[in-house]
């Protein structure tokens, strides 16, 4: 199969970062809002990272990451139901869509006077 690996600043093959690298240090989230902050903020980080971000793109950003901390157990301790997870990762994806939103690009109107736009304030 194919193994992802990582180059190092002069172009030698180094080893891929571990997970463990990238865990929240101490005990699984005892509480469902510590859950909740876990995935955001991870989730958040990821997405940040994306080349380009889409509200699709962000789903399945969050959905995956929220797997892999259900397959992983992190959800253990505090109880968190497959329904409240589904409604959190629909939570967050709408937000980091919205966050992310981009405007549409309006053509510029013609240039008004200066005279004309004291008028109009």
């Amino acid at each position: 199969g194919q193994e992802t690996q990582a180059k190092d600043s002069k172009g030698k093959t180094a080893d891929a970062p571990l997970e463990s690298e990238f865990r929240y240090p101490g005990p699984k989230p005892r509480t469902k809002e510590a859950a909740i902050v876990m995935l955001a903020d991870t989730v958040e980080g990821a997405v940040r990272s994306l080349s380009e971000v889409t509200p699709a793109k962000i789903e399945a950003v969050v959905h995956n990451m929220a797997m892999k901390r259900l397959q992983d157990g992190q959800f253990d301790v505090c109880e968190l139901s497959l329904r409240e997870l589904s409604q959190i990762e629909s939570s967050i994806s709408k937000t980091l869509a919205a966050h992310y939103h981009s405007r549409i690009a309006y053509p510029q109107p013609p240039d008004v006077p200066e005279d004309e736009q004291s008028k109009s304030e």
